[in-house]
């Protein structure tokens, strides 16, 4: 069992979300329903500790970014940084950062290993 949690920081218009364990696309995109509110920030920190991510598929996970995408209709999103801890996973997130280009998504999309690389990035 895998849990998904969320903290928001208004200051930085940054929300922090930890996602660690067994998690799937269904609850992936029932939190993306619940973070679709008014206090949508424009930058997200995305840390990926130890997740078993062989629920999740590659179409998937493009699905929730497309996901991401329409959901931010009210505001839009102008940077996800991801931390993950395996080279696997960094190699995956490395090959979804062209997605949003391709797709012309209206938000930026790194892979860090470190939150430090990732908040500077973030400018947060």
């Amino acid at each position: 069992m895998g849990f998904i949690e969320t903290h928001r920081d208004p200051g930085k218009d940054l929300t922090i979300v930890k996602i660690a364990g067994k998690v799937t696309v269904h609850d992936i995109e029932g939190w993306l329903e619940r973070y679709y509110t008014p206090e949508m920030t424009t930058f997200i920190l995305l840390v990926v500790a130890e997740v078993d991510g062989s629920s999740l598929t590659a179409e998937e996970s493009m699905r929730l970014l497309q996901h991401i995408s329409e959901g931010s209709g009210a505001r839009e999103i102008s940077k996800i940084a991801v931390v993950v801890e395996s080279a696997l996973a960094y190699v995956w997130g490395k090959v979804a950062e062209k997605y949003p280009s391709v797709k012309a998504l209206p938000f930026d999309l790194r892979t860090f290993h470190s939150v430090d690389e990732a908040q500077e990035w973030l400018g947060a």
